[in-house]
């Protein structure tokens, strides 16, 4: 998995249903939150983001690759 420093907060997601995977200090920082408040936490739940309107922002690729 890719590191997840930085100065920026980082979330890795799961891609159909944005439950937090994991995340980095500087989105705890910002949130407020503990690493283990955020894991398994919906990323649609942390701010003003409706499901339909991020889905159709950040769609699915046609092909999913080998890990469906």
């Amino acid at each position: 998995m890719a590191s997840l420093s930085g100065s920026n907060p980082i979330f890795v997601i799961h891609k159909r249903s944005f439950e937090i995977l994991d995340t980095n200090p500087k989105a705890m920082e910002l949130f407020g939150y503990e690493c283990d408040e955020l894991v398994d936490r919906s990323l649609l739940s942390l701010g003003n983001l409706e499901n339909d309107k991020f889905a159709r922002t950040y769609p699915l690729p046609e092909s999913e690759g080998c890990r469906q």
